[in-house]
C-alpha cells in the first residue's frame, strides 16, 4: 500500500475521523477507551471487521473516503495474513466443504478424458458453427473465443488504461440479462464514453454513497457530467462501481508500482502448489473486490479477472459444467470460498487437457484458461451436458 494512503488514514483517525471511528468500533464491540488507535482495530475478529467497514462506508462523507476504506481493508488483510498460521489459512480458504474434499480426491486424468470428449461434441454441434445470436460482428462462438484469446494481457502487466478498458463495463452486466447490460453500456458510450480520465477525475464525476441501500436516493452525484449521468437512467449503484474501478486504475498511475499484481494469479505457482495453498491464493485475488467497495461482489470481480486470463467466472453455466465433470454439488451462485475452489480446480485441470502445457509462456497459459472458461460455459449453454 502506498505510504501516502497510510498518512491520509492516520491523519483522518487523529483529527476529523476520531469520533466516527470511535462510534463505529463501539457499534461492533464493547469498547471502553476514550479514543481509538490503529492497534485497537487489529483485535477485532473477522465479523467485527466487516461490520466496522460496512458502517464506515455508509456513514463516511470525506473526499478521501475510498482511500480510507481501502487502507482499512488492507490493514485487516495484512494483519490476518501475519496473525494466522499457515494451517489456519488453509482451513479458512477451503472451509473443508464436502465439495472441496471431493474435488481434491479426483483423478484429473479421468476428468480430462471426459472433458476432451465433451469438447469434441461441442465443436461438432450446430450452435458452435453458427453466428452468435448477440454478436454484432457476425462471428461464430469459436471465432469469439479465439478473439478473446488475442486480447489477453496478464493482469500484472496491464496499464491503468488497459485495466479500465477491460473492467469498466462489467458493473452494467451484474445481476441482469446480457441484453439489458448491453443497452446500459451503449448509453454510456453514446454519452460520456469509457474514458479513464472522465471517470477517475472528481471534477468530472463524483458519486458519493450515503448509505441505506442501493436506491438512487441514497447517492449524491456532482461534477461536470452530473446531468449526463442522471439522463442515462442507469442505477447509480452501477455507475458508482464504474467510478471506483476508474479511481483504482488511476491510483496506479500515481503510485509507481504494478498495483494489479496483487490481484494476479501466478498460474505456474498455483499449478504446482498443494490444493489448499492454491485455493488460498485464488481467494486472496478475490480481495480485489474490497478495493472497489460496496455493490461490487465476488462474482463481478471474477468476471473482471477472467478477462486477463488468470481466472474463470463461475456463472450458472460454468458451474453446471463443473458439476457434471466433478459430481460436486456447488450452488448456481457460489459464495466467495466456493468461487476460489472452482477457479483452483480449473487451473489444476489445465495441464491435463493442454498438450505441452508446462512449456507454454505465461501469456499462453492465461489464454488457455480463458479458452477453458469459454468452453465450459458453452457446454452448458448449448446443452452438451
Amino acid at each position: 500500500m502506498h505510504k501516502q494512503d497510510k498518512e491520509i488514514f492516520q491523519e483522518w483517525m487523529s483529527f476529523s475521523g476520531r469520533n466516527q471511528i470511535l462510534s463505529a468500533i463501539k457499534s461492533v464491540m464493547d469498547f471502553k477507551k476514550p479514543n481509538v488507535v490503529e492497534k485497537d482495530l487489529l483485535f477485532l475478529n473477522n465479523t467485527q471487521r466487516k461490520n466496522l467497514v460496512d458502517r464506515l462506508e455508509k456513514t463516511l462523507v470525506n473526499k478521501n473516503k475510498l482511500t480510507i476504506i481501502n487502507f482499512l481493508n488492507y490493514l485487516f488483510s495484512i494483519n490476518q495474513f501475519k496473525k494466522d498460521s499457515k494451517k489456519k489459512q488453509k482451513k479458512m480458504s477451503s472451509k473443508n466443504t464436502e465439495n472441496w474434499e471431493k474435488i481434491k480426491q479426483l483423478d484429473l486424468n479421468l476428468v480430462a478424458e471426459e472433458f476432451i470428449k465433451l469438447k469434441e461434441k461441442l465443436y461438432m454441434c450446430e450452435q458452435w458453427k453458427q453466428q452468435e445470436l448477440d454478436d454484432d460482428r457476425g462471428r461464430t462462438p469459436e471465432e469469439v473465443m479465439h478473439d478473446l484469446g488475442k486480447e489477453i494481457i496478464p493482469l500484472d502487466e496491464a496499464t491503468p488504461e488497459e485495466f479500465f478498458a477491460r473492467v469498466s463495463e462489467k458493473p452494467m452486466y451484474a445481476n441482469t440479462k446480457i441484453a439489458i447490460g448491453t443497452k446500459y453500456v451503449q448509453r454510456i458510450k453514446n454519452s460520456i464514453s469509457y474514458d479513464l480520465e472522465a471517470w477517475a477525475d472528481k471534477e468530472n464525476i463524483d458519486i458519493i454513497y450515503n448509505g441505506g441501500g442501493g436506491a438512487n436516493k441514497n447517492f449524491t452525484i456532482s461534477g461536470k457530467y452530473k446531468d449526463e449521468l442522471k439522463k442515462l437512467t442507469i442505477a447509480y449503484s452501477r455507475l458508482y462501481v464504474t467510478q471506483n474501478l476508474a479511481r483504482l486504475a488511476k491510483e496506479t498511475c500515481e503510485k509507481n508500482l504494478p498495483y494489479f499484481r496483487n490481484f494476479h494469479i501466478d498460474l505456474e505457482m498455483t499449478e504446482s502448489s498443494p490444493w489448499d495453498d492454491a485455493c488460498y491464493q485464488c481467494q486472496k485475488a478475490l480481495g480485489f473486490k474490497k478495493h472497489v467497495g460496496t455493490f461490487f461482489g465476488h462474482i463481478t470481480a471474477s468476471h473482471c479477472l477472467t478477462d486477463f486470463g488468470g481466472f474463470v467466472k463461475p456463472d450458472l453455466h460454468l458451474v453446471k459444467s463443473l458439476k457434471y465433470l466433478t459430481k460436486a454439488e456447488y450452488p448456481e451462485v457460489p459464495d466467495i470460498h466456493e468461487n476460489a475452489e472452482i477457479v483452483t480446480f480449473c487451473i489444476k485441470l489445465l495441464p491435463e487437457i493442454i498438450e505441452d502445457y508446462k512449456n507454454k509462456t505465461k501469456q499462453q497459459k492465461c489464454k488457455e484458461l480463458r479458452y477453458l472458461d469459454f468452453q465450459l460455459m458453452r457446454m452448458s449453454m448449448y446443452k452438451i451436458i
